[in-house]
C-alpha cells in the first residue's frame, strides 16, 4: 500500500533570538505579547496549508484568529496593517488574493518539501519488493525484484548523500604540502581533468585518495646492483721470452 502524502509540514524553524528580528520588533513594541502571538499564530497556519498561503479574507477565518489571540476585529486589522507594512508577509501578494506568505516562507518549506520527496523516493523503491514477496509464490522471483529494489534505494543513498566535488587547485596544493609529497597539483589537475575525472571507466570518488596513490607511484625505487663475482680460475699468464717463442713456432721444443 503507497504511503499517503502529507499537506504541509509539522515543524517550522523557529530561531532563539526571532524576538530580536527586525521585522518582529515592531509588533513587540507597539502591541507586546499581542503582536509576537500575532505572528506566530499566523505562521502556523501558513505552514500547515499545502501551498504555504492563509487565506484571511473570510470573515469566519479573521473571527477564529483573533478568538485564538484575544483580541477584538479592530486591533486584528492594526497588527496586520503593521506586520504588512513592516515586511512580515508579502503586502503585494495579499492585496491581490487576500492571502498571507512571504519569500522566505516559501524559501523555508521548499527546503524541508525537497528532502521530503527525497525520503519518499526511496521509500516506494522499498514498498514494491515487499509487496512482491507477499503476493509472489515464487522465491527465485521474490529474490530478484528485493535485489533489483535494494540496488536502486542504494544508488539513490549515494547521489543523495555524496556526490563528487572536482577539486580546486588550492585545495590539491594544500592536501600536498600537508602530505609533502613532492607532487605537482597543476599536473594532478589537468591529468584527470583531461581523463574527465574518471579512473578507468569508473567516475572518480575521492581524490585525496588519488593523490596518495600518486605518492606510492613516484617513490624511488632502491636498485640492487649485482656485485662483480670473482673467476674461480684466476691464473697469472707466464712470461715467455723470444726464443722460447720461436723454438715453439718451429717445433724444436
Amino acid at each position: 500500500m503507497a504511503r499517503p502524502i502529507k499537506d504541509g509540514l509539522d515543524y517550522f524553524p523557529h530561531d532563539t533570538n526571532a524576538s530580536s528580528d527586525i521585522k518582529l520588533e515592531p509588533l513587540i513594541m507597539l502591541y507586546k505579547s499581542a503582536g509576537y502571538a500575532f505572528y506566530f499564530l499566523h505562521l502556523e497556519y501558513i505552514y500547515r496549508a499545502k501551498d504555504f498561503m492563509l487565506n484571511i479574507s473570510d470573515a469566519e477565518t479573521t473571527q477564529i484568529l483573533c478568538q485564538k489571540l484575544g483580541i477584538n476585529e479592530a486591533e486584528y486589522k492594526q497588527i496586520l496593517t503593521t506586520a504588512l507594512n513592516r515586511g512580515c508577509f508579502d503586502k503585494a501578494i495579499y492585496e491581490q488574493t487576500g492571502c498571507l506568505t512571504s519569500d522566505g516562507i516559501k524559501k523555508r518549506a521548499r527546503t524541508v518539501m525537497e528532502k521530503r520527496a527525497r525520503t519518499r523516493s526511496i521509500y516506494d523503491l522499498q514498498v514494491p519488493a515487499a509487496e512482491t514477496t507477499q503476493e509472489s509464490g515464487s522465491n527465485a522471483a521474490e529474490t530478484r525484484q528485493s535485489k533489483v529494489n535494494k540496488s536502486k534505494v542504494n544508488e539513490i543513498k549515494e547521489k543523495t548523500i555524496k556526490r563528487f566535488v572536482v577539486p580546486t587547485l588550492e585545495e590539491v596544493t594544500s592536501y600536498c604540502k600537508e602530505r609533502k609529497n613532492n607532487i605537482d597539483p597543476s599536473q594532478f589537475i589537468d591529468f584527470y581533468t583531461s581523463k574527465g575525472w574518471q579512473i578507468g571507466k569508473n567516475p572518480m570518488r575521492d581524490w585525496k585518495a588519488c593523490v596518495r596513490t600518486w605518492e606510492k607511484e613516484r617513490k624511488p625505487k632502491v636498485v640492487i646492483y649485482k656485485q662483480d663475482v670473482p673467476q674461480k680460475h684466476n691464473f697469472t699468464q707466464r712470461p715467455y721470452d723470444e726464443e722460447l717463442m720461436k723454438k715453439l713456432d718451429d717445433g724444436n721444443w
